[in-house]
């Protein structure tokens, strides 16, 4: 369901293991990157439903049919499964310092998780990166913790040095 560049790729990934796939939008036209959307048109296996909202998932121990809401009207929808695809919106509105950022607004960082702004670190999936999975999170949590580890030893070290206290961050 939904109609952004990440329901449509998600969408065409279920080819894989669906004979069927249907991508509905509650809007007329998909908001995806056209590229996206010439790949999901061109396979068979995809079918686009759109002005149309599921209303309710149906089924006794599995899923039997949806109701959807289609200009409207309600109408009956035969399926086997149901995947819920809603995007990714970054929640990286905490930060008032600018930081890098992607177009997305996921942040941008280095090697060592470690954003534009010294001495702030990120993980998961409010850092751009091409997947957004349990494991690149983390294994990004892990590379941020040493990365947090070093950073903050070098900042006693240069505070030993120098006799000044030195602020964290």
């Amino acid at each position: 369901m939904g109609g952004g560049d990440a329901a449509v790729e998600e969408g065409t990934f279920l080819t894989r293991f669906a004979s069927k796939v249907f991508i509905i939008h509650r809007r007329p036209e998909l908001r995806a990157a056209k590229d996206l959307q010439e790949k999901a048109r061109q396979n068979p296996r995809v079918e686009f439903i759109l002005n149309a909202v599921v209303e309710e998932i149906h089924g006794t121990d599995q899923v039997e049919y949806l109701t959807i809401v289609r200009n409207g009207q309600r109408e009956k929808l035969q399926v086997d499964g149901v995947f819920i695809f809603v995007g990714f919106v970054p929640n990286t509105e905490l930060f008032e310092e600018p930081i890098e950022r992607d177009k997305q607004g996921h942040l941008v960082t280095d090697a060592h998780m470690q954003t534009s702004l010294k001495g702030i670190f990120a993980a998961g999936d409010v850092r751009s990166q091409l997947t957004r999975q349990i494991t690149t999170a983390v294994g990004d949590g892990t590379t941020a913790a040493v990365a947090v580890q070093h950073y903050i030893e070098s900042l006693v070290a240069e505070e030993a040095r120098s006799g000044d206290p030195q602020p964290v961050g």
